[in-house]
């Protein structure tokens, strides 16, 4: 019996955008978002093994984003971007902090 307000977001079904946010490597539901909040707090999505792994996932893209940021060669910074453009992808871990990371950058 699928109920609305308790069921976990599921991030194969559902975009979890729609119910959390992220800020850094740490994640949270949006306000009054009861699937968000429940997912959050059953999941503990903040434990500290969760966090460093998001952090590892983070320092990888933002290697990549200061490469494409100093690259001269077009062609290159290309490629670089269509490296971090997998990197985000929904299939990948924590792609939802990654991406909330990548797209905060400077352009």
């Amino acid at each position: 019996n699928y109920e609305e307000t308790n069921t976990f977001v599921n991030p194969y079904i559902d975009n979890p955008s729609d119910f959390l946010f992220a800020t850094g490597a740490y994640g949270f539901h949006l306000s009054a978002n009861k699937r968000g909040e429940v997912t959050e707090l059953t999941l503990e999505l903040n434990r500290p093994e969760l966090i460093e792994r998001r952090k590892e996932r983070i320092d990888l893209i933002r290697l990549l984003a200061d490469r494409i940021v100093g690259e001269v060669n077009q062609n290159l910074k290309k490629l670089l971007i269509k490296e971090v453009q997998k990197e985000i992808a929904d299939d990948k871990p924590y792609a939802m902090t990654t991406r909330a990371m990548f797209e905060a950058l400077p352009n």
